[in-house]
């Protein structure tokens, strides 16, 4: 088989499918640990738990949105510069991310700290479930800057 520069290929549904389907499949395997996840924490814990995963969702889709735009922009723009072999300017890109996300992080989990209790407090839930909000997105945002 040739070695063809993938860009060059004809756009044919085989080719389409190559790029698709591993990021189907992942979607897939991500909505069946979503599922399960939410039967163990529902059957073992209760649904006061699983309302607050719930609750918690939209900060923790937020967070991971943002560190995914650092991290697909970012190393498009490195990418970039080594294929014109621009090398110390992608070293450099490569480092000014770096230093970026780490304080994207730090911003986003003293952000979610701050505003954590305002935004649990405004949803007038039960103290069951607004206990779990808290713990478990405190917990949660521990991790933020190891996830940039």
């Amino acid at each position: 088989m040739e070695n063809q520069h993938v860009y060059n290929k004809p756009v044919t549904l085989k080719n389409i499918l190559k790029f698709a389907v591993p990021t189907i499949a992942m979607t897939v395997f991500m909505s069946f640990y979503t599922m399960v996840d939410g039967l163990f924490v529902s059957n073992l814990i209760g649904t006061g738990a699983l309302s607050a995963i719930n609750l918690t969702a939209p900060i923790i889709q937020f967070v991971t949105a943002v560190s995914t735009m650092l991290a697909t922009g970012g190393s498009a723009v490195i990418m970039k510069k080594m294929g014109e072999q621009k090398t110390e300017e992608a070293r450099e890109d490569f480092t000014f991310l770096i230093l970026v996300n780490v304080l994207a992080g730090l911003l986003m989990c003293a952000l979610g700290y701050l505003t954590m209790g305002r935004i649990f407090t405004g949803m007038d839930l039960s103290a069951e479930v607004e206990g779990y909000c808290v713990e478990y997105l405190s917990r949660y945002l521990v991790f933020t800057v190891p996830s940039f």
